[in-house]
């Protein structure tokens, strides 16, 4: 049956546990002044010029948090998904190649850096008109579009695109996907499942959480949680919750 859990915890009762989030170091430019941040992106602008990559930090780092809470994936997860699926994705343009058609409109073929991987992003024409100065600069974006994938690569085929920092912008057009944890009936009692909550609660996202408990005889009872917590499907976050339990697995779907 389905049913709704973690209404019996009180907001006291959340575990206040350490979580693969919390290894990722975040860096806040609330008290520089604007000199010195755009100083800090000159900066790694010609780190990536001069040796080919980011080496003080990378551009990506003060927005882990619109990432998570925004983008579907990170890049280098694109081949997880089937052809013509609907994603967001946040990077930075590093190589662009701008063509024109033989209708004579202008198009590009640019390359998406995120924090570990790259992908390809095909921008047709009516959507280049409109974002032809992000694709000419440095600056972090936030890229929705539909993969074009093979068994070799995926491509991705840009819809739309906004500086990473406008990303909400773009809610509405991704339709977040549900993460479905699946976990044994036996290790479960009030403090496992506060530490649980704990866990998901440490990983903010915009996806519903679903918990399918497999009893001994074979019976799956699937309760959904609060409405209030959602996660981001990022591959730390479900690494995390994997690691709730011995036997503990996570489905995106």
């Amino acid at each position: 049956g389905q049913g709704s859990i973690f209404d019996m915890l009180g907001p006291g009762d959340t575990a206040k546990t350490g979580g693969a989030g919390a290894a990722v170091k975040e860096f806040s430019y609330a008290s520089a002044s604007a000199t010195a941040e755009w100083a800090e992106s000159e900066l790694l602008s010609a780190e990536k010029e001069t040796l080919g990559f980011y080496f003080s930090s990378h551009p990506l780092q003060s927005h882990i948090e619109s990432l998570k809470t925004y983008a579907t994936c990170a890049v280098e997860d694109l081949m997880e998904f089937d052809h013509e699926a609907t994603v967001a994705v946040g990077g930075v343009i590093s190589t662009s190649k701008e063509i024109t058609t033989k209708k004579g409109d202008r198009m590009a073929f640019v390359t998406l850096d995120g924090l570990s991987g790259n992908v390809e992003v095909v921008v047709f024409s009516d959507l280049y008109a409109k974002v032809s100065e992000l694709i000419s600069g440095d600056r972090p974006v936030m890229v929705v579009g539909r993969t074009d994938k093979d068994e070799r690569e995926v491509k991705l085929i840009a819809t739309d695109m906004v500086p990473l920092e406008e990303a909400e912008k773009l809610e509405k057009k991704i339709k977040p996907r549900s993460v479905h944890v699946y976990v044994d009936s036996a290790p479960l009692d009030k403090a496992r499942l506060v530490e649980l909550k704990g866990i998901l609660e440490e990983n903010p996202g915009r996806s519903p959480v679903f918990l399918h408990v497999i009893y001994p005889d074979d019976r799956v009872v699937k309760m959904s949680m609060s409405e209030k917590i959602r996660v981001t499907t990022h591959a730390e976050c479900l690494s995390r919750i994997e690691s709730f339990s011995t036997g503990t697995t996570v489905k995106v779907l």
